[in-house]
């Protein structure tokens, strides 16, 4: 699908988005913004940057709050933040959090890094309005932008140079079907229904509460999960350089997943 103008997420006016243009788009039906930075001309090879949010965060929020704008007008590259949207009315994510969990959002060519990858190669091949170093494309992300960060640099390692990892957790943390089911508590006449309850499968040591996800423990042996991601590449396979950064005080990602998402790229890598 060719790319449109998505005017409905206009930019507040107050947030000091940077020097450059902000503009915003739709690709297959999910929204993304482009930042373009002061002073750039087409012509011009250039790194492109794309940045997932974290959960209850919009593109906006992180381009904020990390000031990624600000940096690329210093360094002159492009910033590309996709949005969380699904038109799938089953999707029962009610945080805004990429669905690093589901199986159909961990391969090539499936669900969001299928779609991630084209919103990359859109851009890309927008030739008239970028002109971008197909050697120097990264991504990183927060939370659960940095576990589909993960993903990414498993799933589409001939496309991304390298990838950045916040508060994220190793590849294939947890493989849920999709969607996950769901049960909705009865409610008495003339009460507003319930919550919505998620269910995840009994091997996973993870619960929803209210539809909120409540806590990411520790994933799987990372060794063993370095081999999948390493399969995961196929015939693209190559070193991926990988940066993690992960709080030792955060209450809702176990900061373990920071120490399983380093042991998973170095063997990946190995």
């Amino acid at each position: 699908m060719q790319d449109q103008a998505f005017s409905s997420l206009a930019t507040p006016q107050p947030l000091d988005l940077g020097r450059g243009s902000w503009q915003d788009y739709v690709y297959d039906d999910r929204p993304y913004f482009v930042y373009t930075p002061a002073n750039y001309h087409v012509g011009t090879a250039v790194p492109l940057v794309v940045v997932l949010h974290g959960c209850l965060e919009t593109p906006i929020d992180i381009a904020a709050g990390s000031r990624m704008n600000q940096l690329a007008d210093q360094q002159q590259f492009l910033v590309v933040y996709p949005q969380h949207a699904t038109p799938d009315p089953r999707d029962v994510n009610p945080m805004l959090c990429w669905n690093f969990f589901y199986t159909d959002n961990q391969r090539r060519g499936s669900g969001e890094p299928a779609s991630l990858a084209g919103i990359v190669q859109s851009v890309v091949n927008n030739t008239s309005h970028w002109t971008i170093d197909r050697q120097r494309i990264y991504v990183t992300g927060i939370s659960s932008g940095g576990a589909m960060a993960v993903i990414l640099g498993a799933t589409y390692p001939d496309l991304f140079t390298a990838i950045g990892v916040h508060s994220g957790c190793e590849y294939q943390w947890a493989q849920w079907p999709s969607p996950l089911p769901l049960s909705q508590p009865a409610a008495a006449a003339g009460e507003a229904p319930g919550p919505v309850a998620v269910a995840p499968p009994s091997d996973a040591d993870v619960f929803f509460h209210e539809g909120f996800l409540s806590v990411l423990p520790p994933g799987p042996d990372p060794i063993i999960q370095g081999k999948k991601a390493h399969e995961a590449m196929g015939s693209f396979a190559r070193v991926v350089p990988t940066i993690v950064f992960h709080g030792t005080d955060d209450q809702f990602v176990n900061p373990i997943n920071g120490d399983q998402v380093v042991q998973q790229w170095l063997r990946t890598n190995h």
